[in-house]
């Protein structure tokens, strides 16, 4: 099954909604912090987040979410400081690319890209930026059949470039020769929805629990063990 790349132009509502704006590594005045206990905490972050972190005994620990277009996950090592946690992503994923797969020289149809997955299936909403020799650039996002420019757009592009917030792939500019009529791209999976946790926080304050992300924090709150 691959994975699902939704439009980034939904990518701040969805931080929203997964990050929680509070002060990462802060409690109130006279609150005590608690060490974290083991157990599943379930995120306290709406109806639109689904998430869940187990705290296991022994060092390890499991994250699982979906939000919308997104679905994410980890597993790891947790290591103790002080009365919080540091969880570390093992094995530390490979993060998704672009490659370029084939450009091809201009014909008398206009410039055209697609984006597909190395088996061939083409991916909707990757956003690119292309740069054009007369220093315009045209702005936008392909969908499973790819993009083609319209007749008024100039007609001899230079560079390329592509991204896709949404699961944080870096990204990839190309340069493009001289009269390049088209260009297939292939976004190589890898990990891509592993979230790559390098030290991240683990705190509880009171009966709710915040794993530290983009300067801010989600919050979870665990479940009761029958």
């Amino acid at each position: 099954m691959r994975p699902q790349v939704a439009r980034s132009m939904n990518s701040k509502a969805w931080r929203a909604a997964v990050v929680a704006a509070v002060s990462v590594g802060c409690l109130p005045a006279g609150v005590q912090a608690e060490p974290v206990r083991s157990g599943v905490y379930r995120a306290a972050e709406g109806p639109d987040v689904a998430s869940w972190l187990e705290i296991r005994d022994g060092g390890r620990f499991r994250y699982v979410l979906s939000a919308g277009a997104l679905d994410e996950q980890a597993e790891g090592r947790w290591q103790s400081d002080g009365d919080a946690l540091l969880l570390y992503t093992e094995p530390k994923p490979v993060p998704p690319e672009f490659v370029l797969k084939h450009m091809a020289p201009r014909t008398e149809a206009p410039f055209s890209l697609k984006v597909s997955w190395p088996d061939g299936g083409g991916i909707a909403g990757v956003e690119f930026r292309i740069g054009y020799a007369d220093g315009t650039v045209t702005e936008g996002y392909t969908q499973e059949y790819g993009w083609t420019q319209s007749a008024s757009t100039p007609a001899d592009p230079v560079w390329l470039e592509l991204y896709e917030p949404i699961h944080r792939i870096s990204p990839r500019r190309f340069d493009l020769a001289r009269g390049t009529g088209s260009v297939d791209i292939t976004l190589v999976p890898h990990d891509i929805g592993v979230v790559d946790f390098t030290g991240n926080r683990v705190w509880t304050d009171g009966d709710m629990l915040f794993l530290g992300r983009d300067g801010g924090a989600m919050r979870f709150k665990r479940q009761d063990v029958r």
